[in-house]
């Protein structure tokens, strides 16, 4: 999506394809088609509750208030187009969180009335697993897909247990520790044991053998936080990103399962909403106030990718590490939406962190508008249209 500032009244492309031209009420102006714009994908009527990719990075799957679980096709040489793969009806029937089986052929979701649907991706009926009376918290798939597990307790503290169910055999295993607890955050590790995070410990639940048993216990408190939720777990399992409040700041940590070790990440502001690696464990990307911060998970100033959406509670990377997306809620039904955004090249310095003179040559390289010093102007300046810039290499900033 290009900001045309008031509509374009005519288009055309150069004759090498590497710029558009659009008309606008003041004067026509040039984009460099080089650059990676974020794309957007319209299509739910209301706010966004998830996204996710597929294993393989073909398809992004949402949900919404509006009911619906989409699926979206990512190969643009593609002739199909997005598809609505289950629809709810009522205002408590949506799902408020979901999951993707490893193998991509289903997904499963939890809504507000204790049901867990698995949803097929292609086209067969949708199946119910029963057992809650309360809202679904949370749910997950295990890593060879035939096992499907959710969380409850949100009001109801009896419920503050997760349910298993085998797809294959119809066996149902319940992992309880009797604290009463919601279940906060949910998962499968890769070697099929359950993570299970409810007070202020996360649990691993090996599922072998004639009862479920707990082999390892980890307290996530953070000193001083009034609270703490699981954001992420790295793939290979070793590491946990933490959202901490602390009153009315929510600031993002990261815990070595390992040794125990924590660090707060600094960098990452104090509004933190969600927080994600990528697939290879090395990137982390997180949503606050501001926008998205893009960095390296050893630490470092991470890229700021500015957006005008406050409320963003949910990223996702793809298989193939190239883009972030997000949801995109406005205020206004047209603008419920979600943004794919290119990947930064995290080995150039973020453009916030470059000192001044290089700041105010690279902003000058990317356009030929100017702020220049105006007495007639009640701000004390005006903008500037200059001669175009004659670039030698087109800009990707």
């Amino acid at each position: 999506v290009l900001g045309l500032g008031g509509g374009a009244y005519g288009l055309a492309f150069d004759p090498t394809g590497k710029w558009l031209a659009t008309g606008a009420r003041s004067s026509p102006r040039l984009w460099p088609l080089v650059r990676t714009y974020p794309q957007v994908l319209p299509g739910h009527e209301e706010y966004i509750m998830g996204v996710k990719f597929t294993p393989d990075g073909k398809y992004l799957v949402s949900t919404s208030q509006d009911g619906s679980v989409r699926l979206w096709p990512l190969d643009s040489s593609s002739d199909e187009r997005s598809r609505v793969v289950y629809r709810a009806e009522g205002a408590f029937a949506a799902a408020l969180n979901f999951a993707i089986a490893p193998d991509g052929s289903f997904a499963v979701t939890g809504n507000p009335l204790g049901q867990v649907l698995v949803l097929p991706f292609n086209g067969r009926p949708a199946r119910e697993l029963a057992g809650f009376i309360d809202g679904i918290s949370q749910v997950a798939v295990g890593p060879k897909s035939h096992l499907v597990a959710a969380g409850s307790g949100t009001y109801i503290r009896e419920e503050g247990i997760v349910r298993v169910w085998d797809l294959e055999t119809d066996e149902v295993q319940i992992l309880d520790v009797g604290d009463g607890e919601g279940i906060r955050y949910l998962d499968f590790t890769a070697e099929g044991d359950v993570l299970v995070h409810s007070g202020q410990k996360l649990r691993r639940w090996n599922l072998a053998g004639e009862a479920p048993g707990i082999v390892d216990e980890i307290d996530l408190s953070v000193p001083e936080a009034t609270g703490v939720k699981v954001a992420d777990l790295s793939p290979d399992g070793s590491q946990v990103l933490l959202i901490a409040t602390f009153g009315n700041e929510s600031r993002l940590w990261l815990r070595d399962l390992d040794t125990g070790a924590s660090r707060e990440l600094t960098s990452r502001g104090r509004g933190v909403n969600t927080a994600t690696f990528d697939p290879t464990g090395d990137i982390i990307v997180s949503g606050d106030t501001q926008g998205i911060r893009v960095g390296p998970t050893r630490g470092g100033e991470p890229h700021l990718l500015l957006s005008r959406e406050r409320d963003m509670t949910h990223l996702a990377v793809s298989p193939d590490g190239r883009w972030i997306a997000s949801e995109a809620n406005a205020f206004y039904k047209d603008e419920y939406a979600i943004r794919l955004w290119p990947m930064p090249d995290l080995e150039k310095p973020p453009l916030h962190t470059l000192p001044r003179e290089k700041l105010l040559a690279k902003l000058k390289s990317l356009t030929n508008l100017r702020a220049v010093p105006d007495e007639n102007s009640s701000t004390g300046w005006s903008i500037e249209i200059g001669h175009l810039p004659r670039w030698v290499e087109l800009p990707e900033w």
